[in-house]
């Protein structure tokens, strides 16, 4: 597990009346953690400081923003990691997982569920370190 790419995206947020932030995010390239003989998934790690956990709105305009940046990625194998710091959780972060999918059109999108991946130890040392 290695990070390929360190970057931010600049991008103004609807939810905080559209002040523009910079969002800095991790790409790693690793097989999915708990699973064996997998493929590798490409992840797209950044800590949640600006609440796109509870702003689906914001979230989307990311993602839009990413797919742009890397459209050559095969969008069932990239998946989204949003991580703050959470000391209810045993590992103390909590750690959200967003998947892409597609549409009937084929076009990408984000899950509208994510699944809550904050006690499984692969997904909290990805998003530490």
């Amino acid at each position: 597990m290695s990070t390929i790419l360190k970057d931010f995206v600049l991008m103004a947020l609807p939810h905080r009346e559209w002040s523009c932030e910079a969002i800095h995010f991790r790409v790693k390239l690793c097989p999915e953690p708990g699973k064996l003989g997998n493929k590798n998934h490409t992840y797209i790690i950044l800590e949640d400081l600006y609440g796109f956990d509870t702003n689906e709105n914001s979230l989307v305009i990311l993602t839009k923003i990413l797919l742009q940046r890397f459209p050559h990625l095969p969008p069932n194998r990239v998946h989204i990691l949003i991580h703050s710091r959470d000391m209810s959780k045993s590992l103390g972060t909590k750690v959200l997982r967003y998947d892409l999918l597609r549409d009937e059109e084929r076009q990408v999108k984000l899950d509208k569920k994510p699944e809550d991946v904050s006690e499984k130890s692969g997904y909290v040392s990805m998003c530490a370190f």
